[in-house]
């Protein structure tokens, strides 16, 4: 094989590889868009229930804000959010994050406070 064709044949590859880490890098900058813009929903939401992002992430129990949270936790896993990544934001483990989906899929039939919170999170 002459040099000019092995010359060419790394260019060719170069380039693949160059154009396979821009899809990749173009691929996860959407991924964090779709991901800011979940939590931003979440953000509004929790302010129109009269709370701020400070009170939720917080230790508090208050019936409300841990419904709140249960509420959150569930909206951002339907976003695709990792377990961990939704304990992160919210300042808890992600065992609790699996706790409260799980939770929610059993008071959600049942409990109106958890139906209006969602329902105000879905439309914020």
């Amino acid at each position: 094989m002459s040099n000019y064709l092995k010359f060419m044949r790394q260019v060719v590859r170069y380039n693949m590889e160059k154009l396979m880490m821009d899809i990749g890098a173009v691929m996860i900058e959407k991924d964090n868009l779709h991901q800011n813009l979940a939590l931003e929903r979440c953000k509004r939401a929790v302010i129109k229930l009269g709370f701020t992002w400070n009170q939720v992430v917080s230790k508090k129990r208050q019936d409300k804000l841990v419904d709140i949270r249960t509420c959150l936790c569930k909206f951002l896993r339907e976003k695709s959010w990792t377990l961990t990544s939704i304990g992160e934001t919210l300042g808890i483990h992600h065992a609790t994050v699996l706790h409260h989906n799980k939770k929610f899929d059993d008071l959600f039939p049942i409990d109106n406070n958890i139906q209006k919170i969602w329902y105000i999170i879905k439309t914020s």
